[in-house]
């Protein structure tokens, strides 16, 4: 499980790549085939992940010239699973999270909902204010999973999912006080970071006789703000705020083959976006 950060930017290092002060990934994120624009997803209620290093612009397309990571989510099926788990930690942190599997009509739609929240009081204050608030993360995912099989030869997967982070945005210490007072943040802003995603994809597979057709359907949106004190000081100096909206729409289309006891493998694809961008960024 992985604990979202305040940043907007999400950074990831694969085979010394990473991504540093651009807005451009450097390597692929995808949950069941389906792109997303940050690694911003915690890792809950998943089957396998998989990590293939390298430029994987051959398979995958742009921003993949580090690698890919791919998360694979549990689906629904004929059986009936639910399962709960809680945690309680340091700072009064709270962690629950849930799911549940079962048929709608046997052999042919499935359902599978899934979620988890966490809550944690933080570990800093602000002694310029006394807030003790400035990294009380709040975190909430959601997921819905539905599964349609007509025939044996056709499959159609429709997924929902929503996530929302919100917290302060004061968490850095001056380097002379961090043997004294690691916890005691000293500025005139506590600072705010939010951010709020959601989206739905609908994959559709036929098993044709000697090869696959995939559809892979995908729309999402995207908004961030990260409110903060540049300078770090109890001095109102300089202090920024950046918002950003994203909106994407996504369509991909693969041809596989799928011979048996055949030496030879070949994949066609054909993908196509469209992307939205509106950033502001403001200084005071």
């Amino acid at each position: 499980m992985r604990r979202r950060t305040a940043d907007i930017a999400s950074g990831v290092t694969i085979r010394g790549i990473s991504q540093f002060m651009s807005l451009a990934p450097s390597f692929g994120f995808y949950i069941d085939d389906v792109h997303y624009n940050e690694y911003d997803s915690n890792f809950f209620d998943i089957e396998r992940i998989e990590l293939l290093r390298g430029p994987q612009g051959t398979l995958y397309g742009r921003n993949t010239i580090g690698g890919v990571l791919n998360i694979v989510t549990r689906k629904p099926d004929n059986t009936f699973t639910g399962r709960v788990k809680a945690g309680y930690g340091n700072y009064n942190t709270r962690d629950m999270s849930a799911s549940v599997s079962c048929p709608i009509l046997e052999d042919k739609l499935f359902i599978r909902m899934a979620g988890r929240y966490e809550k944690l009081d933080g570990f800093m204050e602000n002694v310029f204010n006394g807030d003790d608030k400035v990294n009380r993360p709040e975190d909430m995912d959601g997921r819905l999973s539905l599964r349609y099989t007509p025939t044996d030869k056709l499959t159609f997967d429709l997924g929902f999912d929503t996530l929302k982070y919100q917290s302060g945005y004061a968490d850095y210490v001056p380097l002379s006080k961090i043997g004294s007072n690691p916890h005691k943040a000293d500025v005139d802003c506590s600072g705010d970071a939010l951010k709020e995603a959601h989206g739905a994809n609908l994959r559709v597979q036929y098993n044709a006789r000697d090869m696959k057709l995939i559809s892979i359907s995908a729309i999402r949106r995207d908004n961030n703000k990260l409110d903060h004190d540049m300078d770090f000081i109890p001095v109102d100096g300089q202090r920024q705020l950046y918002q950003r909206d994203y909106f994407t729409v996504r369509e991909e289309l693969r041809f596989v083959s799928d011979y048996k006891n055949s030496p030879f493998e070949w994949i066609v694809g054909l993908y196509g976006f469209k992307e939205e961008q509106d950033n502001n960024l403001s200084l005071s």
